[in-house]
Order: C-alpha cells, then sequence, then structure tokens
C-alpha cells in the first residue's frame, strides 16, 4: 500500500462520519494532500537520482579497478621490452664485433681501397722497383699521427710506440705499435684499420703491415709491430686535400676465437705424444 492511499484512505470508523466527509471536501484537504503529493513525486525523484548516483558510483569503481589493473600491468610489460631491447642490443654489439674485420676487409675490397694484397704478392725484386720509382715532394709535408685501441673483450695493452711522424708525399716511413698480452692464456688478435681524413685514405699505401692477420700472443707476451708505408705523390694534386697536412692512423685489435682451439689441439697432441 503506497502513501496515497494511506492518506486518501482513514481508518473506517471516521471516514463514515459526516464531520469526516465534510473534511475531506474542504480546501485543508486539497492543499494537504497537494503538498504530500508533491513530496511523494520528490521522494520519487530523489529517489530515481539516488539510484543513478548509486550506478555511477559502481561503474566508475569498476572502470577504476580496470583502470587499476592495466596501471599495473604495463610497468611488468614495460620492464619486459626493455629486458628484450637490451639482450637484442648486447647479442648484436657482440655479433657485430666479430663480424667487424671480415665485413671491412670485403667492403674495402670492394670498394678498391688498398688492404696490402698488391705488395703481399709482390716478390722483393719487383717490390725494391715500385719503391724506388717514387718521388718525394720536398715542398710538402704531411703529419701522421696514431691511434691504438682495442675491444672490450681483448685483454691487451696496444700503443703506438709513437705518436707522430712527418713525411713527405713519395717518401716511405716506417712506424711501431706495441702490444702485450695481459691475461695468463694464449690469445689471438685480429686488426683492422682506418685513415682520416678518408680522402687521404686513398693516397696512403703500407708496405708491411699487421692488420687482418692474426697475430697470437702468449700469456705475458710482448711484441713490436711495423708499418711501413708512403703516401703517394698524387696527394699534392687533389683539390680537395689542399690544406689538410694532418692524417690520422687508427689501429682497434679484436679477439679471435681460434685461441682456445689452437690451445685444445695442442693438449691433445702432448696427450697423444
Amino acid at each position: 500500500m503506497n502513501l496515497l492511499t494511506k492518506i486518501v484512505k482513514p481508518r473506517l470508523a471516521f471516514s463514515q462520519t459526516k464531520e469526516a466527509k465534510k473534511f475531506f471536501k474542504t480546501e485543508s484537504f486539497s492543499s494537504f494532500l497537494n503538498n504530500k503529493k508533491i513530496l511523494l513525486s520528490t521522494t520519487n525523484s530523489n529517489l530515481s537520482a539516488e539510484k543513478k548516483l548509486i550506478n555511477r558510483i559502481s561503474t566508475s569503481n569498476y572502470v577504476a579497478k580496470l583502470d587499476l589493473r592495466n596501471f599495473q600491468q604495463k610497468p611488468d610489460q614495460s620492464s619486459k621490452n626493455s629486458l628484450w631491447y637490451i639482450l637484442s642490443g648486447f647479442v648484436f654489439m657482440i655479433g657485430a664485433s666479430y663480424a667487424a674485420v671480415p665485413l671491412f676487409k670485403i667492403f674495402c675490397e670492394s670498394q678498391g681501397i688498398d688492404i696490402n694484397t698488391e705488395f703481399r704478392e709482390m716478390g722483393i725484386e719487383e717490390l725494391k722497383k715500385k719503391l724506388s720509382s717514387l718521388k718525394k715532394v720536398e715542398n710538402r709535408l704531411v703529419t701522421v699521427k696514431f691511434v691504438a685501441s682495442t675491444s672490450a673483450d681483448l685483454l691487451w695493452k696496444f700503443e703506438p710506440c709513437q705518436e707522430e711522424i712527418t713525411v713527405a708525399p713519395g717518401e716511405t716511413a716506417l712506424a711501431f705499435f706495441k702490444a702485450k698480452n695481459m691475461t695468463n692464456r694464449s690469445i689471438i688478435g685480429i686488426a683492422t684499420y682506418s685513415i682520416l681524413p678518408f680522402d687521404a685514405g686513398l693516397y696512403f699505401n703500407k708496405i708491411q703491415c699487421f692488420c687482418f692477420e692474426e697475430q697470437r700472443l702468449d700469456p705475458n707476451e710482448e711484441v713490436d709491430m711495423p708499418v711501413f708505408f708512403y703516401i703517394d705523390e698524387q696527394y699534392t694534386e687533389d683539390p680537395k686535400l689542399e690544406y689538410v697536412d694532418n692524417i690520422c692512423l687508427s689501429y682497434t685489435f679484436f679477439e679471435s676465437k681460434g685461441a682456445d682451439d689452437i690451445q685444445n689441439l695442442q693438449k691433445l697432441v702432448q696427450q697423444k705424444v
């Protein structure tokens, strides 16, 4: 039974009296009834608003929980992605360090850059003839600076024996680098080189060099490695090098994994002997 029924239908004893019938017809009862209707509609509307508010709060709480779950999951996913990126970069750097030497050699050969093949194939007499034909340019001097470095996994001490040498184009020069194995095991290293500026590299000729050749050093062994070179006379005719009087020759040594194979082979031979 709703509120309106309770108001319109009072107790039976009172409603059957004449006073009650007169009271129901008065303006006081009409205004009273209207006020109750307004109160009832207002109450219903307030209840509807409360229900809507409760629904909104419940929905907001559900969405907030979902957002919280997503927020809690994102750092984990981000951490996993970052870990994969770091591992991928680490593997790439290791692979690149081992592939640097053969790739650089292939690049030099494809670009026609000298990597000593010309002089290695020459006989002694032919080499002497080549060197005797060089013409020294007296009025031009070039300073060659030397830089040495090793890869992170190669435990060698590697440095140039001289900081720089000043030569004239068409003149031969001899420089030395020193390498020492700082470990208690034999290590095979292999070196790449670079020349700056790049345009000067076209005229820089190495007659004797240790690059692209495996160098084996026993524990704590130290060796001097020579670089016999000259700068072609045509260096002075290149307009790009008109004001270039300094060249940088840089070597970087990488470890070759062939050392472990050699040690295993030596042990096997000793066991059989």
